[in-house]
């Protein structure tokens, strides 16, 4: 029997005294300053957003972009090392699974309220932690970072050692819960450490999107995990992005497996206030009733209006791929709508499931445009200049504007952030011999009135 979303208000907003909305910042007067829509701010997460931004030097999209990884792990089953494994949490969808969890980064300038949104989330986590205690239920790993080797995240989560000491006994034991959740104030150090021979940081990340099973190969202190549900949240400023990222991120899976939140100053509070312990208590309330609900799930479905709905929503999310670091948008978009699903209690992802993770993608990837066109790239100018009343192909692009001076991976990097921004647009042409493979070309995109 299929459960039905619980519809009734979380928390009465009546009760939550707000008196203006965060963003007025002098920052959000410039046109092309990602704003986030309303959508967003589903549910209980996005009460929560809202409320504890007030009367704080942070923005509701900074306290979201921690809630969404950190309440996502709790949501995932406390999963021990073996024999006693259990079925996960997931969404199934064909041949796809979905867990609900994510990895997340925001990207702001100093004091634009990153280390204040970790507060407030920490505010809140520690009440649910006290929570799941007192009911006797296991809490997630938590960690700061930082995060600078795959062994050391597989070491966390590890598994019991297959190796035996003298006395025939494993040489450690593996943890009880596979869930970690991760709050990296300096994902600069983490960028710079996937710069680095042999650092296995990178490819760590990307098993742990995809399934939680890590087994770096080692001569001492090996640790296998398998598995895991590891989630974090990172800080980094728009310079230390665009200086440290290594380009091979965002080509090697890396880059596409995280979303990026830019977070703008929000206004100037003189005294800041903390939530009240009455609206503490009651978001925490909520949200346990929703992880012991998770935890009693095993394979979630669409509604029958959701996958009319994700039908049409599938083919143009499809097209990402094509946009800046967009290749894994929709099963971002069903992470996130799988966490919505979870925290209303219902084993079904409703349309307005996928209409707030929509629009959460949205905000990602207008984050990632605004963030990127900071990047001054003269290379984009000799591409406008090529494309001005001509049509050309992927090749012809490299020959008139770079002269073959330029790699496949570079210049398709440079077509897809200038077709994200808007720039230009992608269209196919039969080849010349009127066989074959039809030809990717480019144009300018023509300005709107």
């Amino acid at each position: 029997m299929t459960n039905q979303p619980h519809k009734a208000p979380v928390i009465p907003m009546t009760t939550l005294k707000m008196d203006k909305p965060c963003y007025q910042d002098q920052e959000l007067a410039l046109a092309n300053v990602p704003v986030p829509d309303e959508a967003c701010f589903y549910g209980i997460l996005g009460q929560y957003a809202n409320y504890a931004a007030n009367k704080q030097e942070t923005t509701p999209i900074a306290i979201l972009a921690h809630l969404l990884p950190f309440i996502g792990t709790y949501l995932c089953k406390p999963y021990a090392c073996p024999p006693q494994h259990l079925p996960k949490t997931q969404l199934v969808l064909g041949g796809v699974v979905v867990p609900p969890r994510v990895m997340t980064v925001i990207v702001g300038l100093s004091s634009a309220g990153k280390g204040t949104a970790a507060t407030q989330t920490k505010l809140l986590t520690r009440c649910i932690n006290k929570a799941l205690l007192d009911l006797k239920l296991p809490v997630p790993i938590y960690a700061d970072g930082p995060m600078s080797t795959g062994e050391g995240l597989a070491w966390l989560l590890r598994d019991e050692s297959k190796d035996l000491d003298k006395d025939n006994n494993p040489k450690f034991e593996g943890v009880d819960d596979k869930r970690a959740m991760i709050v990296e104030e300096e994902f600069s150090a983490c960028l710079k450490a996937t710069k680095r021979d042999g650092n296995t940081f990178s490819a760590a990340i990307r098993r742990f999107y995809d399934d939680g099973c890590y087994s770096p190969i080692v001569k001492t202190a090996k640790a296998t995990c398998t598995h895991a549900d590891l989630s974090f949240c990172g800080h980094i400023t728009p310079s230390e992005l665009l200086k440290e990222i290594d380009p091979q991120e965002f080509y090697n899976g890396f880059a596409n497996r995280i979303l990026w939140f830019y977070v703008p100053h929000s206004e100037i509070v003189p005294i800041p206030l903390s939530p009240s312990d009455s609206a503490l208590q009651a978001f925490t309330d909520e949200i346990v009733q929703a992880i012991q609900y998770s935890h009693h799930q095993t394979n979630l479905t669409l509604s029958d209006e959701s996958i009319r709905l994700w039908e049409n929503v599938a083919k143009r999310l499809g097209k990402a791929r094509n946009q800046m670091l967009g290749e894994r948008a929709r099963p971002n978009v069903l992470r996130i709508a799988t966490i919505y699903a979870l925290l209303d209690k219902t084993n079904q992802v409703q349309p307005e499931h996928l209409k707030a993770a929509i629009a959460l993608w949205e905000y990602n990837q207008q984050s990632i445009n605004y963030i990127f066109e900071m990047q001054q790239d003269d290379r984009e100018l000799d591409i406008s200049r090529v494309l001005t009343g001509r049509e050309l192909s992927i090749s012809e692009i490299r020959l008139t504007a770079f002269n073959q001076n330029i790699s496949s991976s570079d210049l398709g990097q440079l077509l897809k952030r200038m077709e994200g921004r808007g720039l230009i647009e992608r269209f196919e042409r039969p080849n010349v011999t009127g066989k074959g493979k039809k030809a990717t070309c480019f144009r300018l995109k023509a300005v709107k009135e």
